[in-house]
């Protein structure tokens, strides 16, 4: 019983500090595509969304009237 927790947690400790000594690529590979694609789900949203969608949309994020002092 003594050996196993010191067994468990040098097990843990090889394990977790494989992934640091193995890493990942320093750098995110960039997307060619990017500017394209996100220019295209723009012009999409907006191609699909009414000018009575637009406002219902508006008036449901708007932040709701302050209220009035009493005089």
């Amino acid at each position: 019983m003594k050996k196993i927790i010191p067994t468990t947690f040098a097990a843990v400790l090889a394990i977790s500090s494989c992934s640091l000594l193995i890493g990942c690529d320093a750098s995110i590979p960039n997307d060619p595509n990017a500017a394209e694609n996100e220019a295209r789900e723009k012009s999409s949203q907006d191609d699909n969304t009414s000018e009575e969608e637009k406002k219902k949309f508006d008036d449901l994020i708007a932040p709701p009237p302050a209220p009035e002092e009493n005089k």
